[in-house]
């Protein structure tokens, strides 16, 4: 099984150095990654060039930016992937060491996992990128627990790493899919033509758009709980609270539209047949 990691990225060189670190520490070395660009500036070719030379196999594919077009640019990096499996994070999550090995080994024909995250609060995110404090830090349960008590971090017990028996217990658990830590096959992203890239607000919910999408095709949803977690970074928010987003979902839903019109193949290009189906 071929896994490639797409990197949804925008700006933030100093986050994307911390999770590339990430990817160098894997146990699992059996994968690629492409950085879905949506128009950054040249800090994070920069950055791509000085992991591609520290070992890391890494494609940045990069376009104009015009405003929001993340679904756009996942698409794109969709079209250009040959790998059988893929896994997808955002430019502010540190993968723990087990991330791609954990991924692996949960995935299954026909089902997609919803993996999740620990938030850092903005003193380790601070010390993080500084240098005054290592990412490894951060895959130490006795430290992780320590942070979390003190309030430095949210959600502590998601990056604990468990045995696999506990692990495989607590995500018996359904959990909706994260944008930051998710995965599927390509091969079932082509059923739905990818992402929606007709949607240009911030704050889409593009991984609950997909997750509807991928359901109403048949595909069954998985929890990762207790291993692959990845370390969000702290940093401003704009609000996801824009009523129009919810909307447009709902109303594709009710009219089963399954196939985004402008995906993986844009309109007038792909398949002659789209899919259609309902939850």
């Amino acid at each position: 099984m071929n896994i490639e990691v797409i990197i949804a990225n925008y700006n933030k060189p100093e986050f994307l150095a911390l999770v590339l670190e990430g990817f160098l520490l894997q146990s699992d070395k059996q994968f690629t990654i492409t950085i879905a660009d949506d128009g950054s500036g040249p800090e994070i070719a920069a950055v791509v060039q000085r992991y591609a030379a520290r070992g890391l196999t890494l494609r940045h594919l990069w376009h104009e930016d015009q405003g929001f077009r993340k679904n756009l640019i996942l698409n794109k990096a969709l079209r250009a992937s040959c790998a059988d499996y893929i896994i997808f994070i955002d430019n502010d999550c540190i993968p723990e060491p087990d991330f791609v090995a954990d991924h692996r080994a949960v995935a299954r024909p026909g089902c997609f996992v919803a993996g999740r995250r620990v938030n850092l609060g903005p003193a380790v995110t601070s010390q993080l990128i500084a240098g005054t404090r290592r990412i490894s830090t951060l895959f130490q349960r006795a430290n992780l627990l320590w942070l979390g008590l003190r309030g430095q971090v949210r959600y502590a017990e998601l990056g604990l790493h468990l045995p696999w028996l506990l692990a495989r217990l607590w995500s018996r658990k359904s959990r909706a899919l994260l944008g930051a830590n998710m995965a599927m096959w390509r091969e079932d992203l082509y059923r739905i033509n990818g992402f929606d890239a007709a949607a240009t607000t911030y704050g889409l919910i593009e991984d609950t758009d997909v997750e509807w999408r991928l359901r109403a095709v048949g595909v069954q949803g998985l929890s990762l709980l207790g291993r692959g977690c990845v370390f969000h970074l702290d940093h401003p928010t704009r609000k996801h609270n824009d009523p129009t987003n919810q909307e447009y979902i709902r109303r594709k839903q009710e009219a089963a539209q399954v196939w985004a019109e402008n995906g993986i193949y844009p309109p007038g290009e792909g398949p002659a047949e789209t899919v259609s189906g309902s939850l």
